[in-house]
């Protein structure tokens, strides 16, 4: 790691300091990967998520094979009632925010609002109260995927000649207005809620640092596990690999924030060929270069994929599906 990072990092594994990461939604696969990180470099954990966790699943995953209640060290009531995380981030130094209902297709009035933006106001307020010094908040690659998803179709699609529309791959920034590139679900509209929330919370109010990443998809070992499916093209454009993400969570917890106040949002996706997002910026900003690339798992593939070779025009999405399977797509495709 970058020189400032690596004297950060042996400052808060340092035995006596107290320093401790609190990690909601710690039983699904991203709090799993989280904790390995966070114990890997010497911190306190204690995971906090339901007694019976929800875990977001995906095409071919069961969201129910997801959970591992063994990661989880204190179960809490619904993060979005008052109370529920009352006094549990006491002597912990960070939160890696990641609960909440990944599903593009949740109803905003009955699942999107409680758990993912009342949710996320009730740790805020109570990272304010405890002292906390930085937070690590999931957001999502949909925050920005309404430009590049197909028109009518669900957002585990993806339309390539919308994408050679705003300039071929790595193309959309974080930096983006709305208008460019905006949210494509209800989800994915929380998510950019909770990046605002930690605008305010640390730039106005100025109660800690706070870091938004947009991560990509990381149900997945391989970006070929779904070759041949409906959600083939996103995932090999958002793929995001294991130890990519535990890359970009180490970055999050050590990174300089100085230069930002205090306030960063990143992408958190691999350094794929046909990636949507210009990662660039997020590399510098958390001193963390992603390693894999969804192409280098096809170039070990069989052969049949549907994508278009490098540099040739993209067209959309070409298989045709029945109605009950696109409706199954919709409603289990495709989380953070």
């Amino acid at each position: 790691p970058h020189p400032s990072l690596a004297a950060e990092q042996e400052a808060m594994a340092a035995p006596g300091t107290g320093r401790g990461v609190v990690i909601t939604g710690a039983a699904g696969a991203l709090g799993k990967l989280a904790r390995q990180e966070c114990e890997d470099l010497g911190f306190r954990v204690l995971g906090l998520d339901l007694a019976a966790p929800r875990c977001q699943g995906g095409p071919k995953i069961a969201g129910s094979s997801v959970a591992d209640r063994s990661k989880v060290d204190r179960a809490t009531e619904d993060l979005s009632k008052e109370g529920a995380v009352t006094g549990l981030f006491d002597g912990y130094d960070t939160v890696i925010h990641l609960a909440a209902d990944g599903r593009p297709s949740a109803d905003f009035i009955s699942d999107v609002m409680p758990s993912n933006i009342e949710a996320t106001f009730r740790v805020l307020e109570e990272a304010k109260r405890a002292g906390v010094r930085r937070v690590i908040f999931a957001s999502t690659n949909h925050t920005q995927h309404g430009a590049t998803m197909e028109v009518g179709s669900h957002a585990g699609s993806m339309d390539w000649s919308r994408l050679d529309g705003l300039g071929g791959p790595g193309s959309v920034r974080v930096s983006d207005p709305l208008h460019r590139a905006g949210p494509d679900s209800f989800y994915a509209v929380s998510k950019v809620c909770g990046e605002a929330m930690g605008y305010l919370y640390s730039r106005v109010q100025r109660s800690f640092e706070f870091v938004a990443l947009r991560i990509g998809w990381c149900l997945y070992e391989k970006p070929t596990d779904l070759q041949g499916t409906d959600c083939e093209d996103y995932l090999r454009s958002m793929f995001l690999s294991h130890r990519d993400f535990r890359g970009f969570i180490r970055g999050a917890l050590l990174a300089d924030l100085e230069p930002h106040q205090g306030f960063l949002v990143a992408y958190a996706v691999s350094r794929n060929g046909r990636r949507v997002f210009d990662i660039e910026d997020s590399v510098r900003a958390l001193g963390y270069d992603p390693v894999d690339d969804a192409e280098h798992f096809y170039d070990k593939a069989p052969p049949g994929s549907r994508l278009p070779a490098a540099g040739a025009a993209c067209p959309p999405m070409l298989s045709v599906v029945s109605a009950a399977l696109a409706r199954v797509a919709a409603a289990c495709c495709c989380s953070s």
